[in-house]
């Protein structure tokens, strides 16, 4: 199993270069093809023609300036490329383009659902509904090295199963893999939970994948489980998080579990998010 195909999404001309570059270094270390997404997003809301007809110009040039952008990091990179443009809901067509590809990568913003009356890109609704990979990369940062040292959030649950697996190409592509499991045997456990050895078995699983890895069993503290992690991440000299996504999508709502939602908001450093 390999990465033939790097899914970006963007949304934002001021945090769209680093985003870009994480995802073309990806592309890169697989030769995978990369394809950026730009959705322009409805406007019959807004009441008069030539109010629509500006604001459709205004989105155009945006466009133009994303392609643009996208093509001059590709080029550093050397990547076959797609420029894919658009109209719609964002998150409903970054879902659908995100289900053909192998792996995704959107920026994350705060996991608080956005006003009604705009239309961003949020990685947490794609994971939920599209049931990719999808690399949630801070707004703030740079993160060209992404995937060097990964560290594995391990709970033993169905989640965490999904996303060491969907992960195992960028596990076995990294220099160093932590593993971390917090406080072992409490919530979000799958049936059978950790074993009579926590963390044995996933350390077991990953080597018959050539993939060496550190185990790491500790109590959360004070602390919220997913505030340890991203703590522990640091720490640790990780530039990538490898983690269940746990919640689910409902009609207009999304619900998420609370370590999922402590990641996103505290994590200083991207997230593989799987579910």
């Amino acid at each position: 199993m390999t990465i033939k195909q790097v899914l970006v999404a963007v949304d934002d001309p001021g945090i769209s270069r680093h985003v870009l570059s994480v995802a073309a270094g990806l592309a890169a270390r697989f030769s995978a093809k990369l394809v950026c997404l730009y959705v322009i997003p409805p406007m019959l809301a807004l009441p008069f023609d030539e109010v629509v007809q500006e604001a459709a110009q205004r989105a155009q040039a945006r466009a133009t300036q994303y392609r643009a952008l996208f093509e001059g990091v590709a080029r550093a990179h050397d990547l076959r490329t797609e420029w894919r443009l658009v109209h719609g809901l964002p998150n409903e067509e970054a879902i659908v383009h995100a289900r053909y590809s192998d792996l995704v990568v959107i920026a994350r913003g705060n996991p608080l659902p956005p006003a009604p009356s705009s239309f961003p890109l949020w990685p947490e609704h794609v994971v939920l509904a599209a049931g990719r990979p999808v690399i949630a990369v801070p707004r703030e940062g740079s993160f060209a090295m992404t995937g060097k040292h990964i560290l594995v959030a391990w709970n033993a649950s169905r989640e965490a199963t999904r996303a060491v697996n969907d992960a195992l190409p960028l596990l076995k592509a990294a220099n160093a893999v932590d593993v971390l499991l917090i406080n072992p045997g409490e919530a979000h456990e799958g049936p059978g939970g950790h074993g009579e050895e926590p963390g044995a078995d996933i350390a077991a699983h990953l080597a018959r994948h050539d993939i060496r890895s550190n185990v790491h069993v500790e109590g959360a503290g004070k602390e919220s489980i997913g505030q340890r992690i991203a703590v522990r991440a640091i720490e640790l000299n990780a530039d990538l998080i490898v983690a269940g996504a746990f919640g689910y999508p409902r009609w207009r709502e999304m619900i998420l579990g609370g370590v999922t939602q402590h990641l996103l908001a505290e994590a200083s450093i991207p997230i593989l998010l799987s579910q």
